[in-house]
């Protein structure tokens, strides 16, 4: 094994290991909250819709803190949609995609940055946020 093929191997079992950390403290975050959020809640597509923006601002404010980049990011995403939801492949597909383009759109600006703002807070100490900014996004 050459000397590059040991860089790339250890680089890229950093960035699994980053990924890895980022999806435990995605679960850690948002355990609380999800417990909170009827399942028929979520068969609203506009619900659905902000509780996938909510949960990528969360992610894209961990992913700044690890340094992953944009497509890190919504790798976790994609992981987390399949593992906790019902959902199928073709949506799980429509949510990543308003999601990637959530920062050129303005309606959609607003749940991310809830997202991000309230695990900011969450790695702060203060456990309540991520509750209580998810429950106001979904009620409308």
């Amino acid at each position: 094994m050459t000397f590059l093929d040991k860089l790339f191997r250890r680089r890229e079992k950093q960035r699994t290991d980053k990924l890895q950390i980022l999806a435990q403290r995605l679960d850690a975050f948002l355990r609380p909250s999800l417990s909170l959020v009827d399942s028929r809640t979520l068969t609203i597509p506009e619900k659905r819709d902000r509780y996938a923006l909510f949960i990528y601002g969360a992610i894209t404010s961990l992913a700044e803190r690890e340094e992953l980049d944009e497509t890190q990011a919504l790798a976790v995403l994609v992981r987390f949609l399949r593992s906790s939801s019902r959902l199928n492949d073709h949506e799980v597909s429509r949510l990543v995609s308003i999601c990637a383009s959530s920062s050129d759109t303005e309606e959609n600006r607003p749940a991310v940055s809830a997202g991000a703002q309230a695990m900011g807070d969450w790695l702060r100490g203060e456990t309540r946020t991520a509750v209580s900014a998810l429950s106001q996004l979904l009620s409308f």
